[in-house]
């Protein structure tokens, strides 16, 4: 794996200079977990800025109001960080703030490779999980290392590393389906995870933080059944957006408020959702009749059928070109 990564800066405004200390200690021994390199310096402009406490007015919870510079716009993108914070929580809003940051990505040098980004490969799965190909393998690599390999018969996965705490929607991706299982001493003894799993990966990052290629940016939504929480990767907040999404249609804005989230965080659940099937796009005309739906509870079966997936899959892609 490229250990290269990008610096980045955290700055401190007002009292909010109080968490300095822990947040530099917690950088130091979290730096393993967190998809770039921070550092705190008040000489240069800070990408994230930790901000004065405010009081939730219905909870009672403090916490930080966090400010994350975004390709320069004028009106940053606000997170926010409980007071106090863990170290988890720490990681989470960093690694959340850094996917956001506009990079350059590497052109293709291999006709027979494809690169680019999460929603690329988004693409990519539904040609090469459809009929064309019932089985074979798919390698995935980040940055040029290979860490992954795709079993399309047995619909799973194989993963050198945790994904979840190393990709970002800065990686460079690469992806090609051989016929062989591809040679890598560090798959040996390796347990399979479910392909389900990766498509959720993959949605999270694929928009970096604004609607996905696939799905429309103006639209309400609602969720036909629970994302399957015990196998996928998740926080509090998604939590929240599932328990009010299964009730009634909302659009992202109303959602980001309801659960106190940023915009580009509901964004992301609305990419992965949609790549699993289980979100509906709705005109606001069409919220009534849709409420009346209820969704299904975490006790059914998450659809474990890839080919059928991948066609809901194919529907987003077709509607998006």
């Amino acid at each position: 794996m490229n250990q290269q990564k990008p610096t980045y800066v955290i700055g401190f405004e007002g009292s909010g200079n109080n968490a300095r200390p822990l947040i530099q200690t917690m950088l130091e021994v979290s730096a393993v977990h967190i998809t770039a390199t921070w550092i705190i310096s008040d000489d240069v402009p800070a990408n994230v800025v930790i901000c004065e406490p405010a009081q939730h007015s219905e909870t009672g919870q403090h916490y930080y109001n966090v400010k994350v510079a975004l390709g320069g716009k004028p009106d940053p993108v606000v997170f926010a960080l409980p007071k106090p914070f863990r170290l988890m929580q720490l990681i989470e809003l960093l690694n959340n703030a850094e996917s956001h940051f506009e990079v350059n990505y590497k052109p293709a040098e291999d006709a027979l490779v494809a690169n680019g980004t999460w929603a690329k490969f988004a693409e990519f799965l539904t040609r090469e999980l459809g009929v064309q190909h019932e089985t074979g393998f798919i390698t995935l690599k980040l940055d040029g290392a290979h860490v992954a390999t795709i079993d399309i018969a047995a619909q799973n996965y194989y993963r050198v590393a945790n994904l979840i705490k190393i990709v970002s929607y800065q990686n460079t991706l690469e992806y090609a389906h051989q016929d062989e299982f591809p040679l890598n001493p560090e798959l040996d003894g390796v347990s399979p995870f479910p392909l389900e799993n990766l498509v959720w990966l993959a949605g999270l990052v694929a928009g970096g933080g604004i609607a996905a290629p696939w799905l429309p940016d103006s639209s309400h939504f609602i969720l036909k059944s629970w994302p399957n929480f015990a196998m996928y990767n998740h926080n509090m907040k998604m939590i929240e957006m599932s328990a009010k999404l299964t009730k009634q249609p909302k659009d992202v804005a109303t959602l980001a408020k309801e659960v106190e989230a940023s915009e580009s965080m509901v964004w992301n659940f609305m990419n992965a959702v949609s790549l699993l099937g289980i979100c509906q796009a709705a005109e606001p005309e069409e919220d009534a009749e849709l409420s009346k739906k209820p969704a299904s509870g975490n006790g059914d079966p998450i659809q474990s059928n890839v080919s059928s997936l991948i066609g809901k899959l194919k529907q987003h892609l077709m509607r998006a070109g």
